[in-house]
């Protein structure tokens, strides 16, 4: 015999079917379509996720009108078939965005579980939409994205046209989770690219220093950027002594000269830190004698 069936959402004013009742013809298949009932700037998401929910009757005589199927389902007490609950999930990159935005977290009225709604919104993304929507988590350094964009296939070692990685994202954002996921999930480190101890020097993140020394031991301790400075130069113009004492105990060199002939205590005694001053006083050997090209000791 047909099926009489009636469709509805958990929530009328968001999803909406432009056609809840229909008939479907013995031994034959059906499909439906419901739609957002206004546009909205950000994916409807919710958690619990909205569902829709199908009551479903057999109609003995094959035919009958919207207005009698209306009242078939308006009856109290069961139908023939157990209504059936499917939940609605939203997918693609562009929701993933919103889940990967600082905003994300609290929308207009409920409390968003994004380890519930990413696994599926991933499922339609493929892989240059991974790798770019990975680097949107490692720029907002957020580790469980990361880690979910990782198993879904996104590359941790692409970079773009700029060179740019992942990794110098989660780096300057400075979310130590961030970073650790990233080393654990095989990101190589290029000394001739990647500058993560001048980017932990300049904001004084000792900890983050800590994690990429131990993940990689081969770390360049004196790698340079194109002024020819040491992470141990970015940290005397800044000031930051504990930076220095680190740098210093696992092997940077307080005597490199930059490109000018800068050492770190030029830096650190034009700037006025006295602290990092006294320390590189104290553990350098050439650097207090060295000269710049405009010939100025420290």
């Amino acid at each position: 015999m047909s099926v009489a069936i009636c469709l509805s959402t958990t929530k009328p004013s968001v999803f909406s079917f432009s056609h809840p009742f229909s008939i479907i013809p013995p031994l034959s298949t059906a499909s439906f379509t419901f739609s957002l009932t206004n546009s909205c700037d950000q994916p409807p998401l919710s958690t619990p996720l909205d569902t829709v929910t199908i009551k479903s009757s057999m109609l003995p005589t094959g035919k009958a009108s919207q207005d009698d199927l209306r009242r078939l389902f308006a009856r109290t007490g069961p139908h023939i078939f157990k209504d059936a609950k499917i939940p609605i999930s939203l997918v693609g990159p562009q929701v993933v965005e919103f889940l990967l935005s600082p905003n994300s977290s609290v929308s207009s009225k409920v409390l968003l579980d994004v380890t519930l709604l990413l696994p599926k919104a991933l499922s339609l993304c493929g892989g240059c939409q991974l790798d770019s929507l990975l680097k949107s988590a490692a720029k907002n350094g957020n580790s469980h994205c990361i880690s979910a964009l990782i198993e879904a296939g996104a590359d941790v070692n692409r970079r773009d046209s700029d060179w740019d990685s992942v990794m110098s994202l989660a780096v300057k954002s400075g979310n130590l989770d961030s970073v650790q996921v990233l080393i654990e999930s095989g990101y190589t480190i290029d000394d001739s690219l990647d500058r993560f101890l001048h980017d932990s020097a300049a904001t004084d993140c000792l900890e983050l220093m800590e994690i990429l020394c131990l993940g990689y031991a081969d770390i360049d301790l004196n790698s340079i950027d194109s002024q020819g400075r040491t992470a141990l130069h970015i940290a005397a113009i800044h000031g930051h002594v504990e930076v220095l004492q680190f740098l210093v105990s696992v092997g940077s060199d307080p005597d490199m000269l930059d490109s000018q002939g800068w050492t770190p205590l030029h830096f650190a005694a034009h700037k006025g830190h006295v602290e990092a001053v006294d320390f590189l006083l104290n553990h350098s050997s050439f650097a207090k004698h060295a000269v710049t090209k405009e010939v100025k000791t420290a």
